[in-house]
């Protein structure tokens, strides 16, 4: 029926950080979502499933009312590689 999507950045640290605000994912949704209605010209009562994608896994850890606790670490970022090598006991090798 509809389709929108709204841009969202990334901030880079130094150290390879790579981190998006949780707060404004929401604010863009919303936007989103007032659009897509808008564009379908269906009330929005009539709206039966709504389906949203996004790219890879990302964590957000929040607060027990839900609150974002800190921007969510992108899949760019790679301040953890040291530690992801160290618990798989070093990078993979394949045989043959």
């Amino acid at each position: 029926m509809a389709s929108a999507d709204e841009p969202t950045g990334t901030t880079l640290f130094p150290g390879s950080g790579a981190e998006q605000d949780p707060v404004q994912w929401w604010q863009n949704a919303k936007k989103a979502a007032t659009a897509v209605i808008s564009q379908a010209g269906v009330p929005p009562q009539k709206i039966a499933a709504v389906a949203c994608d996004s790219q890879w896994s990302v964590v957000v850890p929040v607060a027990k009312n839900a609150d974002p606790l800190m921007g969510a670490v992108h899949w760019l970022d790679t301040r953890g590689g040291k530690y992801n090598r160290q618990v798989a006991g070093g990078l993979p090798s394949i045989q043959g």
